[in-house]
């Protein structure tokens, strides 16, 4: 078979074109410098600066507070994000610096948490303590109430190994494993020491509060695994609140097998001894029973 020459020439032109519009498509993007400070004019070290919804597109800003972001493009938004501090998002209308001054979270900052000695704010709390918000557990769809802290706490791991019915409580590990004996972490409820969390409604719980290392010290050896403090809601003054939350499911094995009938099991067994020279296992009597659907009861 033959190619012609002018079928070559129209896809070397087609290729040609395609390169063209590639590096014009390349060529529009801009880079884009600038420097984050906050709202006190105090630079900004490690804010990290990303292309609105292309997250693998980032870099972080200096010692100096100066960030460099290359390729953008100029219909883009940029998102500058630190802990602390408000995530704002700047759209770059074809300008190729932007300075920006990130502003402090003061909601995040007066949140408060309770620890093993009362509430405290997040502002001034220096121990190693993770804590979520009852409404937050509520959108995990698990009956175990163990189950809806998997991913919500830093540090700490759940593994269920069963799904019996009653028998489906994971194992809660917070930072691995730290003593030679038992390993599960305390369980404190409203003030009161090994409690089980698995059973508890998440709609009647107000936050939970992981204690880790030194922040654990309260409680004794007890703690040495860390502290899992649960707080209930209370009775608020005001006109009653009705709530409704359905979560439903279906499950179906994926694949049912076939399964022999009594007589031709009991017919497979007798063959399987006669190849291996033993004598039945069932005798002519009871696989005639089971052939004919006799009555075996006497």
């Amino acid at each position: 078979m033959k190619i012609s020459k002018l079928s070559i020439r129209n896809k070397i032109i087609l290729s040609t074109i395609i390169l063209f519009i590639s590096m014009i498509a390349v060529s529009q993007n801009v880079t884009i410098k600038g420097k984050v400070t906050d709202d006190i004019g105090e630079i900004m070290i490690g804010v990290t600066v990303t292309v609105e919804n292309q997250e693998s597109q980032g870099t972080i800003t200096d010692v100096d507070g100066n960030y460099t972001l290359n390729n953008v493009p100029p219909n883009a938004s940029l998102k500058f994000s630190y802990v602390g501090m408000k995530t704002q998002t700047v759209p770059v209308n074809n300008r190729t610096r932007i300075d920006v001054v990130l502003l402090s979270d003061t909601e995040l900052l007066d949140e408060v948490v309770v620890v093993g000695y009362g509430t405290q704010k997040k502002a001034t709390l220096t121990g190693a303590v993770s804590s979520v918000k009852g409404k937050d557990l509520q959108m995990t769809p698990a009956i175990n109430m163990t189950n809806r802290l998997t991913g919500k706490i830093p540090g700490l791991s759940t593994v269920q190994t069963s799904s019996v019915p009653g028998e489906d409580d994971p194992t809660i590990r917070i930072r691995g494993v730290n003593t030679t004996g038992n390993n599960s972490p305390l369980i404190v409820v409203d003030g009161i020491a090994n409690r089980n969390l698995s059973r508890l409604d998440p709609v009647d719980i107000e936050s939970i509060t992981v204690l880790k290392d030194a922040s654990a010290a309260i409680y004794g050896a007890q703690a040495a695994n860390g502290v899992i403090l649960i707080t209930t809601k209370r009775g608020e003054a005001g006109n009653a609140k009705v709530t409704f939350t359905l979560n439903q499911g279906w499950s179906r094995p994926t694949s049912l097998p076939e399964m022999a009938d009594a007589y031709t099991y009991m017919s497979m067994i007798n063959e399987e001894n006669h190849y291996s020279g033993m004598s039945p296992t069932y005798s002519d009597e009871v696989l005639s029973i089971y052939k004919e659907n006799k009555d075996r009861d006497p």
